[in-house]
């Protein structure tokens, strides 16, 4: 049996989190060797990444901060405004 990719843990953490099971995304998140992903799906991670740093890395979100100025004027719009969006969230918890 073929061992497990890191898209293909990427893909369970994204399911996980559709689920709202945070504590088990945070588990196979962790699974996800930065290597593995290099180029491909570096976006997804680093948008997961990003995302997950609001459940953990209060109060300063410094992960979260970091990886959405990065993707500020990303090309495209989709993905820009994910990022968009994690940084009015954080903005809103600035006050």
């Amino acid at each position: 049996m073929p061992k497990p990719t890191g898209k293909h843990y990427l893909l369970l953490c994204y399911y996980l989190l559709l689920q709202e099971r945070i504590e088990d995304a945070l588990n196979v998140y962790n699974r996800i060797s930065k290597a593995a992903l290099e180029g491909e799906a570096q976006i997804q991670r680093d948008y997961l990444s990003a995302y997950l740093d609001i459940y953990t890395g209060g109060p300063n979100f410094k992960l979260a901060r970091e990886i959405s100025e990065r993707y500020v004027e990303y090309p495209i719009i989709s993905w820009r405004n994910l990022f968009v969006n994690l940084s009015n969230q954080l903005a809103e918890y600035d006050g």
